[in-house]
């Protein structure tokens, strides 16, 4: 299986994370392993929608409003989340 986490701003798209987050897959993955936590998918998505605070697109902050969003196919997860702020230790990604 494979975790992939992305992150996203208004008009902005980047699928590199910052540290700590760029471990946070690795060790969802080491701990799922650890637990015998298996999922009947190949790819897990999580997506981090940040909220700029000079946003003042309706249709985005209406969006932005209805996450979480969850999708699933066949072989993949996709979960949007709404995060208002940016994490910086692995603790805070945690919660």
């Amino acid at each position: 299986m494979y975790i992939r986490i992305e992150k996203s701003e208004y008009l902005s798209w980047s699928d590199r994370l910052e540290e700590p987050l760029t471990y946070l897959p690795t060790i969802l993955l080491d701990r799922f392993r650890a637990q015998d936590i298996a999922f009947p998918y190949q790819e897990i998505e999580i997506q981090l929608a940040f909220l700029s605070p000079h946003v003042k697109d309706e249709r985005h902050l209406e969006w932005y409003g209805t996450l979480p969003i969850y999708y699933r196919r066949r072989n993949i997860v996709r979960v949007v989340l709404p995060v208002e702020k940016r994490e910086t230790s692995l603790t805070e990604a945690f919660e």
